[in-house]
């Protein structure tokens, strides 16, 4: 109004001041404000004060520590073997498949594995690839494309199908009618916004990736409540203080950091900022 202070633009500015996600975890939050601050030694202390919700853990590249953490979980939060358990056991009634297939979408989110990298040992390609052969030497996955359990992202809208880029299924099996007779036929379950369960045949995905892990880029928006984030072997470019702040916020309950190389790996991303030059300043004035 013209009795309002400041002019149009500023009154259309609105700060969201508390942090829902991770409100019963302070550790998250103090981290995640060291992270935004350049603060390094608050970043050391937050781990050392909060290890109830923060973790860091040295891996090798040569052993597999993090695939058994990925199937075994940590602290109270369910693994990968859990999941493919209950996706084992579906329901004996197809009135109770949407329901089943909704609680393990939900299962999907208690822990997540992000990288700041696509490809390199230490992307989500290879990271992906690692993840799938581990579960099939643990005779949880088949060594085939597709499988119960795959769970999958988008990586492209598909209107027809009413999917868009980004969002998450689970293969599973789904009891249909098939000549007559009720037979489990394997299906991708999507989880609609208005909460409706949508099975699709694997044969209509075609812009499709396994998501055991997945880019923090691709997880802006979502919440999980235990996230991983691997950081690799040396420093990279792509890692920055706003790249780690984004998978740190992804936490609702716990964040582990992952760590292939030395901590110095975490100092030099946290003390590296994103740059941008769209030009778009210059142009406006």
């Amino acid at each position: 109004t013209d009795q309002a202070p400041g002019n149009a633009l500023a009154q259309q500015t609105a700060m969201l001041r508390t942090n829902w996600r991770s409100k019963d975890s302070p550790g998250i939050g103090e981290l995640a404000r060291a992270v935004n601050d350049e603060n390094l030694p608050q970043v050391r202390k937050a781990f050392q004060k909060y290890g109830d919700s923060l973790h860091r853990h040295p891996l090798r590249s040569d052993d597999r520590q993090l695939e058994t953490l990925l199937l075994n979980g940590s602290g109270n939060q369910e693994g990968l073997r859990a999941l493919f358990q209950t996706v084992a056991t579906p329901p004996s009634q197809r009135q109770d498949f949407d329901a089943w297939a909704a609680g393990l979408l939900k299962q999907l989110t208690l822990q997540q594995l992000l990288s700041g990298l696509r490809s390199g040992p230490f992307g989500v390609e290879q990271l992906n690839q690692r993840i799938t052969r581990h579960l099939q030497q643990q005779d949880l996955a088949p060594e085939r494309e597709w499988y119960p359990g795959r769970p999958v992202m988008m990586t492209r809208n598909d209107y027809q199908l009413g999917l868009m880029n980004g969002d998450v299924g689970l293969t599973l099996p789904l009891l249909e009618e098939r000549n007559g007779k009720p037979e489990l036929l394997l299906r991708v379950a999507f989880q609609l916004p208005d909460g409706r369960i949508k099975w699709v045949l694997p044969s209509r995905l075609d812009g499709v990736e396994t998501v055991y892990a997945m880019t923090v880029h691709k997880s802006q928006g979502s919440e999980f409540r235990h996230t991983l984030l691997v950081l690799p072997d040396a420093p990279h470019p792509l890692l920055t203080r706003e790249l780690i702040y984004t998978a740190v916020t992804r936490a609702r309950d716990r964040f582990t950091l992952l760590e292939f190389g030395k901590p110095t790996v975490l100092d030099s991303a946290v003390k590296k900022r994103t740059w941008r030059a769209s030009g778009l300043a210059e142009r406006l004035s």
